[in-house]
């Protein structure tokens, strides 16, 4: 049995359909779903053998924090064939070639991950040169709007053998629109580009795009303290200039797929202290590595705390509700050394709240 006639079988269908309501089952569509879990499960292994199955239309929304982004949702009858997928080879035969430092959207990663990482670098980099090193911090402009439809075919039929699953992960990646007038995609030269926020596939078709310049920077550049998250890289090395020539050769890689280096990027001594995913790293005057939240997280959070009390006298939301918030949010940031700061952010919502607040 083939990886893709497991993932059409309908016993992963179903495993698939009951891990894909894990926590959404207060969702109207999802409960109409599960009450006809057994015929709608049927139905779509029988689209997927006879070939008719087809990608629902997407649902789009716009988050605006930490900035305004398109979110596009999968509808849950494609989000299990994809998780499916994903279940039954599709995620190890596209993550398995990955570097240790590619951090985003893999089991036992993620966020903490790659926050923990760049401490390591950084503490390791101290005990071999000290404090006087610089940072590399690149961003790419508007990565997931920006990456070509070629370019993310290409990285999945190097990873994936399986035809069948190439064939659905190229449709996943055509039924993605772009935006831009016809004109203008006929004059790219890497045609039609953007894959949307929302999906683990899509996930992996983003971090896949990257991952020959990951191997690129560790194997030939050998940057030994290096990590990502997605489109954010962080560079460490004593050496600034060698730091320079870095840049110049990863935006050259770069345009060579067809992305281009956000202008925020830049080269700074790490004394100034490392900023790495809303966190900041700091050396003290023994090595220690200090996290610290920004300013702007702090301020963000104060500022979703009032939007929930405004909530809250509407009669919106309960008292619960807030507490599930700022516990979530405590728990994030107290991997960082921000004691003092999780204090100050409870007295504010206590003062917003009332004393006696669940906060």
């Amino acid at each position: 049995m083939t990886d893709y006639q497991k993932a059409t079988s309908f016993a992963e269908l179903h495993k698939a359909t009951l891990e894909c309501a894990r926590g959404v089952r207060w969702k109207d569509s999802v409960q109409e779903y599960l009450r006809n879990i057994l015929p709608r499960t049927i139905t779509l292994r029988n689209d997927l053998l006879r070939g008719t199955y087809k990608i629902q239309p997407y649902i789009r929304f716009y988050i605006l924090s930490p900035k305004r982004r398109e979110i596009v949702s999968t509808r849950l009858r494609d989000r299990i064939f994809q998780r499916s997928m994903c279940n039954n080879g599709l995620y190890r035969n596209i993550t398995q070639g990955f570097i240790y430092d590619n951090c985003a959207c893999q089991l036992g990663k993620g966020l903490h991950f790659a926050l923990n990482r760049l401490q390591c670098h950084m503490q390791r980099m101290y005990r071999k040169t000290g404090p006087r090193a610089y940072a590399l911090k690149l961003d790419i402009k508007k990565f997931f709007p920006s990456i070509p439809h070629t370019i993310a075919k290409a990285a999945v039929a190097k990873r994936v053998s399986d035809p069948d699953f190439v064939r659905h992960v190229y449709a996943i990646i055509d039924s993605f629109t772009d935006p831009r007038p016809p004109a203008e995609i006929a004059a790219d030269p890497f045609g039609p580009r953007g894959i949307a926020l929302g999906s683990q596939v899509s996930q992996l078709i983003a971090l896949a795009v990257l991952d020959d310049i990951d191997h690129y920077i560790k194997e030939r550049l050998q940057m030994r303290y290096y990590v990502r998250y997605m489109d954010d890289l962080v560079i460490l090395h004593p050496n600034k200039d060698v730091l320079y020539h870095c840049m110049l050769t990863i935006e050259a890689k770069l345009a060579a797929i067809g992305l281009t280096l956000n202008p925020k990027s830049c080269i700074y001594p790490v004394g100034q202290g490392v900023l790495f995913l809303k966190q900041r790293f700091i050396f003290t005057a023994s090595g220690k590595v200090i996290r610290r939240i920004t300013r702007q997280a702090i301020s963000r959070e104060r500022r979703k705390l009032r939007a929930l009390h405004r909530l809250y006298v509407a009669g919106k939301i309960t008292g619960s509700d807030v507490n599930v918030h700022f516990t979530t949010w405590a728990a994030h940031m107290a991997h960082a050394n921000s004691r003092g700061v999780i204090a100050a952010i409870k007295q504010y919502g206590k003062m917003l709240f009332g004393q006696r607040s669940e906060i």
